[in-house]
């Protein structure tokens, strides 16, 4: 049986970027479902912390997903992620059992 692949990412945004953030977690509530091998994603604001998020994504497996991240660097999306964040965003993997 394949086990999937599911991906913690939690991102610091910058208050100056809070809007603009927000709707980009917003684009990827509705948007991320749609690419190849993802079967959904949990978007979490933290409760004692506004401008930290997490996103809990579900993959059928780690090759799709190192696919998409590789779509998002080539496109410049990656970048533009990246200009918004207060630090460096932490990533945790971890499959069924």
């Amino acid at each position: 049986m394949k086990k999937n692949h599911t991906v913690c990412v939690t991102f610091q945004c910058k208050p100056e970027c809070a809007e603009v953030f927000e709707d980009l977690m917003q684009s990827v509530r509705t948007d991320l479902p749609n690419v190849a091998g993802c079967q959904g994603v949990r978007v979490l604001r933290h409760q004692d912390d506004a401008l930290t998020y997490t996103l809990i994504e579900d993959w059928t497996e780690q090759e799709r997903h190192e696919k998409h991240i590789q779509g998002l660097v080539a496109s410049g999306a990656w970048a533009n992620i990246e200009a918004m964040l207060a630090v460096a965003p932490t990533s945790n993997v971890a499959i069924d059992i």
